[in-house]
C-alpha cells in the first residue's frame, strides 16, 4: 500500500483566492516542490511505479476526494448529509478520471 499527495490537487490548493501567488504556484509546478519535504505525483506517475516494480494495483483511490476543497461546508453538514457526502465518495472514489481530484491518494498493490 502506498500513499501520495496528488501533484495537481496541491497546485489548485495553493492559489489564494485572489490567484495573486500565481508566480508561486508556477514556480512550484515546474520545481515539483523540490524544497518541499513532501513527494508529489500524479496518479498516472505512481501506476507507472507500480508497472516498473512488477506490482499489480488492487485498488487505487482518492481517500479525500474533494473535502479539502470542501472544508467549511462538510463540517457544517448534519450527521444525515454527511453520511449521504460519504456514500457518494465510497462510490466514486476509485473512479480513474477523477483520481486526480483528490489530494490524497492511496494505491494498495500486491506481487
Amino acid at each position: 500500500m502506498l500513499a501520495y499527495i496528488n501533484f495537481m490537487a496541491a497546485l489548485h490548493l495553493n492559489l489564494n483566492v485572489k490567484l495573486e501567488n500565481m508566480e508561486d504556484v508556477l514556480k512550484f509546478y515546474s520545481t515539483r516542490g523540490e524544497d518541499d519535504p513532501f513527494t508529489y505525483l500524479l496518479p498516472e506517475e505512481i501506476e507507472k511505479t507500480a508497472h516498473d516494480h512488477q506490482l499489480k494495483i488492487l485498488h487505487h483511490l482518492t481517500s479525500d476526494g474533494t473535502a479539502y476543497m470542501r472544508g467549511e461546508q462538510l463540517n457544517n453538514l448534519t450527521k444525515e448529509s454527511f453520511d449521504q457526502y460519504m456514500k457518494l465518495h465510497l462510490e466514486t472514489c476509485e473512479y480513474k478520471y477523477i483520481l486526480g481530484y483528490g489530494l490524497h491518494g492511496l494505491i494498495i498493490l500486491t506481487a
